[in-house]
Formats: structure tokens, C-alpha cells, sequence
């Protein structure tokens, strides 16, 4: 692990942390009301966390295949 796997990582926590709290604050700002403020910081968070979810694991799983384990399909048929 190198200089720049740890700027990035550092970088991505603070993205994650800090985008929907800006996001909140803005819309909470412009709007005039705090409940505004807070549900956009926190569908912000949301989305962004299943934007992640599917990039990181749906989407490689849909492109490689789930490939199901030989030691398991082995037992499952020798017990049957």
C-alpha cells in the first residue's frame, strides 16, 4: 500500500462523509426549511451508498457469472 492508496482512501471517506452534508445544507438553505435540508442530505447518502453497492458487487457479478462452487455441487449431489 503506497502513498496514493491511502490519499485516496482518506479521500473517499471524506467525500462520503462531507457530499451529503453539503447536500442538506444547501437545499435546507435554499428552501428556508430544515426537514428539506435533511431529507436531501439523506437520500444523498442513501443513493450514494447503493450506487456503490451496485458497482461494487451486482455489476461484477452480472459480468463474470456467479460460478457455484465444485466442492458444494459435489456434496449437494452426492447427498441426493
Amino acid at each position: 500500500m503506497g502513498p496514493l492508496n491511502t490519499s485516496l482512501y482518506y479521500l473517499a471517506e471524506v467525500t462520503a462523509v462531507f457530499l451529503p452534508a453539503i447536500a442538506g445544507f444547501l437545499a435546507g438553505r435554499s428552501s428556508g426549511h430544515l426537514a428539506t435540508g435533511l431529507a436531501a442530505g439523506l437520500l444523498c447518502g442513501l443513493l450514494g451508498g447503493l450506487i456503490l453497492f451496485d458497482c461494487s458487487i451486482v455489476t461484477p457479478a452480472l459480468i463474470t457469472g456467479v460460478q457455484p462452487d465444485a466442492q458444494t455441487l459435489a456434496e449437494s449431489s452426492a447427498a441426493a
